[in-house]
């Protein structure tokens, strides 16, 4: 089925409702108006805030899901309800979005803002509050229970959580392993003297953590899902340190892979960097694509991958393509600058 096949006014389709895609949205919205019909499309049924996505564990059970699944209308408030599809995209092409259950969206100009998967519970596989809410319960009830949880991966998530878990579970005994020799070892930005405080401080702060470095499993947790990133279940696990551990329960945060299939699928895979990133160049625009821009976590634009960048280069793109649909209300190409 083709959507909105007959148009007065160019289709901007922006595919993917986080922290660049809202901004994306609304600021088209509150500048072209009628001029333009903009349309969100994301697979939730809300706008996960994935920068605070582990605080309803961290208070669990006395959790407050609202301060990470938050309706579109709060960071949109001028999309017209039938303008949001909820749907996943399965490609996108030049001119046209293909959603997963064969709805065909065309478009003038496309926004990817899809961003990264990372495993749960960074970010949720739920697409929908209840079920989000219910795997909630179920990992808090197996923590209660647990008296050794084990978290692979030292990035900025895996440091996070297990923080979080010494903080709100003292009677649990907490092992971080990370294969670096530093934590927060392949985030941007990050000075040495700042990675060697956040080790010193946890360690001082957490009398439950243990924190084990250059440290990597030797094989692969027994994960019942591979997407679902953590294990309810008791495992044996060795290092190649020879450290042998037993936890209850056991975290996977070994890093984001880019939302990205999809665009590889219609536009061909050399649109993606080898990490799997869409090739953006400044303009936000995709190599070889002039109608098909990219912001956000998903674009090569900047190596941090950050909220607040990714905002800037929403601020880019919508200049850009309103340049376009509207020379008269912006006359200079806008570049983003890292």
């Amino acid at each position: 089925m083709t959507l909105s096949a007959a148009r007065a006014v160019p289709n901007i389709v922006v595919v993917g409702g986080a922290f660049a895609g809202t901004a994306v949205a609304d600021s088209l919205l509150r500048t072209l108006g009628a001029r333009a019909n903009v349309l969100l499309v994301d697979e939730r049924d809300a706008f996960f805030f994935a920068v605070r996505a582990l605080v309803p564990l961290a208070e669990a059970p006395a959790r407050d899901v609202d301060v990470v699944w938050r309706p579109f209308a709060e960071f949109v408030p001028a999309l017209p309800p039938a303008n949001l599809l909820r749907g996943r995209a399965a490609s996108l092409a030049a001119d046209r979005l293909e959603l997963a259950d064969g709805r065909v969206v065309p478009f003038d100009y496309a926004v990817v803002t899809t961003g990264t998967f990372s495993p749960p519970p960074g970010k949720p596989l739920q697409m929908d509050r209840p079920g989000y809410e219910a795997a909630l319960d179920e990992l808090w009830g197996a923590l209660g229970a647990a008296s050794e949880a084990v978290v692979v991966g030292g990035g900025q998530v895996g440091v996070e959580l297990a923080c979080h878990l010494c903080s709100r579970l003292p009677h649990l005994r907490v092992t971080l392993l990370h294969r670096s020799d530093s934590l927060l070892s392949s985030m941007a930005g990050v000075s040495p003297a700042f990675r060697a405080a956040v080790l010193d401080h946890a360690r001082r702060l957490f009398p439950n953590l243990r924190v084990e470095l250059s440290q990597r499993v030797l094989e692969s947790p027994a994960i019942p899902d591979p997407r679902a990133g953590y294990s309810l279940r008791p495992q044996v696990l060795t290092t190649s340190g020879g450290l042998t551990l037993r936890p209850d329960v056991t975290f996977l945060t070994t890093g984001n892979v880019p939302n990205s299939d999809f665009v590889a699928a219609g536009l061909g895979p050399q649109v993606l960097d080898a990490k799997g990133y869409i090739k953006t160049d400044p303009t936000g625009q995709v190599a070889g694509f002039p109608n098909v821009f990219a912001a956000g976590d998903v674009a090569t634009l900047d190596d941090l991958k950050l909220a607040k960048m990714a905002r800037a280069q929403a601020d880019v793109v919508v200049h850009n393509i309103v340049s376009r649909v509207d020379p008269s209300a912006v006359a200079e190409t806008a570049y983003y600058e890292p």
